[in-house]
């Protein structure tokens, strides 16, 4: 008899009304993206919908389930502002614990917030990571549900009156934050890391170096040393949730929050939002 008996702190029986045999909870595989709902839309849908897409394929050899636009363009409805989690998992044979076969799930989690998109631009300060980041086989597209890292490290910089982490290759080179991009300016020259398995191919970072380029801005892919930092004009934090924020500092060195730059990297991205 092949049966699955789970108990809670109780001792009592919840096998029936919970599952915990899938893979997301042995061994933290998932894969998530996460929206950003504006006026009840979906923020840069299109670009959600290819990571899922690649990501799936990857990592489950399956492709993405045909209803889930209807289903995304139905939960936004609900929601004047706020984010939209899509989390796939797949079920797993407790036997084994290997079993890759299993059926995919997923789940949709919705936070609403009170600002829209690009309403409040916050001013953050930046420590470095004690962990180092290595190549590794998850591709620069995959977000991958395994966030122990970041949230330790996030946790510990905030204990120093940090909000955030900056990782670091072992050779001293700049990645990302815990759950952001990041952009560099010095002069008129823009920088980023390029994506990686070190460093997520990011959505908003995609969109508004896009349209950065369009305007003619000079934007580079590559790397920065950490020694950089010191001659940096001005840096930003990029993701889907928060979209952009000022770095105000990062370790002792501080920057000048020019809001002139910052109100025309909002400008881009706002346009390339009217251009969906």
């Amino acid at each position: 008899m092949n049966q699955l008996t789970i108990y809670d702190e109780y001792l009592t029986d919840i096998s029936k009304s919970n599952s915990f045999s899938n893979r997301a909870f042995l061994y933290g595989e998932s894969l998530f993206t996460t929206i950003r709902i504006s006026h009840s839309k979906p923020l840069f849908l299109e670009e959600h919908l290819e990571r899922i897409t690649a990501s799936l394929e990857f990592l489950y050899r399956t492709k993405i389930p045909k209803n889930i636009r209807k289903n995304i363009l139905k939960i936004c409805e609900k929601f004047i502002h706020g984010k939209l989690r899509i989390t796939f998992y797949q079920e797993s044979n407790y036997e084994d614990l290997v079993d890759k076969d299993g059926i995919i799930q997923l789940v949709y989690f919705v936070k609403e917030l009170e600002h829209d998109f690009l309403e409040n631009i916050s001013n953050v300060k930046l420590c470095f990571a004690d962990a180092r980041k290595t190549e590794s086989l998850i591709p620069s597209f995959l977000k991958n549900g395994n966030y122990i890292l970041q949230s330790l490290e996030k946790e510990n910089a905030q204990k120093n009156n940090y909000d955030d982490v900056l990782f670091l290759t072992h050779d001293g080179f700049i990645t990302e934050s815990s759950t952001s991009n990041i952009l560099l300016r010095k002069g008129d020259c823009f920088y980023t890391p390029a994506s990686s398995s070190m460093v997520l191919d990011g959505i908003t970072k995609k969109i508004l170096c896009r349209g950065m380029i369009k305007e003619n801005f000079k934007v580079k892919f590559e790397s920065l040393k950490v020694e950089k930092l010191s001659k940096i004009d001005e840096c930003w934090l990029l993701s889907s949730i928060v979209g952009i924020q000022n770095i105000a500092q990062i370790e002792n060195t501080s920057y000048n929050v020019d809001n002139n730059w910052t109100n025309k990297l909002i400008a881009i991205l706002k346009e390339e939002i009217e251009n969906e």
